[in-house]
């Protein structure tokens, strides 16, 4: 997914969110959690050329990429249901963007 810099903080704080609402529907079910983390890598482009004796020109995107990457171990819940949990986590993460 590509974003712009001004989008990632609104998604990084609904992200903190999402990971409380897996928390709280896992426990609601009388689930144990051991531990939900996630990570999110944030990448930016940046192109360099050379045409001639003009020097190097670097262009830098203004967007940014980022991929979240989330691990729910959790126990005394259905692994569906848990999957169901992560993935509606992530896509509210994603409807805001």
């Amino acid at each position: 997914m590509t974003i712009t810099a001004a989008e990632y903080e609104p998604a990084r704080a609904e992200l903190d969110r999402q990971l409380s609402a897996v928390a709280d529907a896992v426990t609601d079910a009388g689930g144990i959690i051991g531990h939900i983390k996630a990570s999110a890598s944030v990448t930016s482009v940046e192109m360099f050329s050379v045409t001639g004796e003009d020097g190097v020109a670097a262009k830098k995107s203004p967007e940014l990429m980022i991929a979240i990457h989330l691990a729910a171990i959790v126990f005394a819940v259905d692994q569906e249901f848990a999957e169901q949990a992560v993935r509606a986590a992530l896509e509210r993460v994603k409807e805001i963007l």
